[in-house]
């Protein structure tokens, strides 16, 4: 998500009203507090949004909100009230949840609208944080989750290494290698993101992106299980970055999502990508004969896990 400096003033003379503005100091929305409780430790605002198809504007502007009440209060729950045009995406991105609908509670432009409640505990909105804004250090390295504003280094990370993966992954034609593409496969890996399935990670060395990783087919119940891919820059091979990153990861899957297994496939031929899996405690499952469609042709894998 790009970032982008919002500023929270309150109104002179209500104590209670608040303005939003962007960076130009132009106001984009603003929100009154209607109930402030010490004694039940919630908070209740009311919240108007003029940017309505500006999502980018909003989430950061929630987090704001969140941050500042749950920091700098006692509160430990905070409810909010908007209209029922708003994005409610944003708000569930964040951690929110729809507590209610209240119909015909407010009165705009002639027109009678509905009037949405949602919810989040300061622990709901900590644990959420910590999920989907994944950063973790290395000592040579750091991985951290990658959304749409990473566009243009995916980008070029494909153009510049597309030779050197073209034989472990599916044939791409020229649409693959746009900005315009690389957006929208990174806005559907937040969508997984946000469902919970999935989360797309990039392997950075001194703030360049050198490598990918990917957890998904994330599932709870009795499997808690995911899987594992991963690629790599071809300059920064051979110099044990990948292991590094794929261990992070791991204490990760374990300790944040906690996940009891993982599982993880390569090319029968690809002896680095086996090496690697090894050396982090992965173990031979078995063959996987046809398994993934790679390169123009339906490949024979090797199967790799890890019980963590």
């Amino acid at each position: 998500m790009e970032s982008v400096n919002i500023k929270i003033d309150n109104v002179k003379g209500n104590e209670s009203e608040y303005v939003i503005r962007d960076e130009s100091k132009i106001t984009i929305g603003r929100f009154i507090i209607l109930e402030f409780s010490k004694e039940s430790r919630a908070a209740t605002i009311r919240l108007k949004f003029y940017r309505v198809s500006d999502s980018n504007l909003l989430e950061q502007s929630l987090h704001i909100i969140c941050r500042t009440i749950f920091k700098n209060s006692p509160i430990l729950k905070l409810n909010l009230m908007v209209p029922e045009d708003l994005d409610t995406r944003s708000f569930l991105n964040i951690g929110f949840v729809l507590e209610g609908i209240i119909t015909n509670n407010l009165y705009s432009n002639g027109n009678y609208k509905s009037e949405l409640s949602f919810g989040i505990t300061e622990d709901e909105y900590a644990i959420h944080k910590k999920y989907y804004n994944v950063d973790l250090k290395g000592r040579r390295i750091s991985v951290r989750s990658l959304g749409p504003d990473d566009a243009q280094s995916m980008l070029d990370f494909y153009s510049s290494n597309k030779d050197h993966l073209a034989p472990y992954e599916p044939r791409r034609d020229e649409s693959f290698y746009t900005l315009k593409t690389q957006t929208e496969i990174l806005k559907e890996s937040y969508t997984e993101l946000i469902n919970g399935t999935g989360i797309t990670l990039g392997i950075f060395k001194n703030d360049s992106l050198i490598g990918r990783i990917k957890i998904s087919d994330i599932v709870y119940g009795i499997f808690k299980s995911c899987y594992l891919g991963y690629c790599m820059d071809k300059d920064h091979q051979g110099n044990g970055y990948m292991k590094e990153a794929v261990n992070l990861v791991l204490e990760y899957i374990k300790n944040d999502l906690e996940l009891h297994r993982v599982e993880a496939s390569t090319l029968v031929d690809n002896v680095k990508s086996q090496s690697v899996l090894k050396s982090c405690g992965f173990e031979e499952l078995g063959l996987n004969k046809k398994y993934l469609y790679i390169n123009g042709d339906w490949r024979d894998h090797i199967t790799f896990y890890k019980i963590i």
